[in-house]
């Protein structure tokens, strides 16, 4: 580990580890992008004002990367810039392009700029055993996870369930099981881990404080409306209301006494001879890291 100087403006958002040395990529608060060589960081794009803006080098604008991976076998860095509703590539030449998002919020699958996602977040290679090597990223977003094929941009929702509470808040940190290609997520807004199956959308709670049970549209009688529609609306007011459903779930976080806003995840290795791995949690409100023991049963191929 090393530790390197910098002013507030260029302080690491987020890095993603070189492949094949000791060397990293730095996201800078100040919307640029470098090059960490553990003794000094070199700019590769973005001028640190805030747009959206595709080019060479210093000429690129970003507006809040938050997610990075390398793909080592093309040479470059994909992207995640939350605030613009899109995915960015930086290629070896410093270029930046748009390859999906068309800056809406409302989530839409298809390719390229015709697609859209809702703040992308982290993003994490498809790892499952019948997938070719960083050829897929799945991304954390404000609508669920998304995943992205990176040799078409085709982009498709993951569909969870039966428990939309997780599909309908914003997800933030994802790491993928070798192997079996499932997930492990973190959502801030519930303080809780997650461990997802993609293939079958399928979730499980690992911990922190357990969301509250799914919501149902009310009655004629109880919303004080007449017909679905108006049901319907009080009960989507119900959920987006901070007074109400908000300070439900945090009060349930309070209680569990696990996280406060947990960031991101990470899969550890087994340290030992018993095999058995554990999940680092970045629990950001608390300053701390955490383990969570995760048992053999999600290591089992689809």
């Amino acid at each position: 580990m090393y530790r390197l100087q910098s002013t507030n403006d260029d302080r690491a958002r987020s890095v993603c580890a070189h492949p094949t040395n000791s060397d990293a990529f730095w996201v800078g608060a100040d919307r640029t992008i470098r090059y960490c060589d553990g003794q000094s960081l070199r700019l590769i794009a973005g001028s640190g004002v805030l747009g959206r803006v595709d080019g060479l080098g210093e000429t690129a604008q970003f507006n809040g990367v938050f997610g990075l991976v390398y793909v080592q076998s093309t040479k470059r860095l994909i992207a995640s810039d939350v605030w613009n509703n899109c995915i960015r590539s930086v290629n070896v030449h410093s270029v930046v392009s748009t390859i999906c998002g068309d800056r809406s919020t409302i989530p839409k699958d298809g390719r390229g700029v015709k697609c859209s996602i809702q703040y992308p977040r982290n993003l994490v290679f498809d790892r499952a055993s019948n997938v070719e090597p960083e050829s897929a990223v799945y991304i954390t977003s404000g609508s669920g996870i998304r995943r992205l094929d990176l040799v078409t941009t085709r982009m498709t929702s993951i569909s969870l369930g039966p428990t939309p509470t997780v599909s309908d808040l914003d997800l933030h940190g994802i790491d993928c099981i070798a192997g079996t290609g499932n997930l492990i997520v973190s959502c801030v807004r519930t303080n809780s881990v997650y461990f997802v199956e993609p293939k079958t959308g399928a979730i499980e709670f690992l911990s922190g404080a357990r969301p509250p049970p799914p919501l149902k549209p009310l009655t004629e009688t109880e919303s004080g409306g007449t017909g679905t529609g108006s049901g319907h609306q009080h009960h989507m007011q119900w959920i987006n209301d901070s007074s109400r459903n908000w300070q439900w779930i945090n009060q349930l976080a309070v209680e569990a006494s696990h996280f406060r806003g947990p960031s991101a995840v990470l899969i550890a290795l087994p340290t030992d001879d018993s095999g058995s791995h554990s999940v680092l949690v970045c629990d950001r409100g608390n300053s701390q890291i955490k383990q969570i023991a995760l048992p053999a049963k999600y290591f089992i191929r689809y």
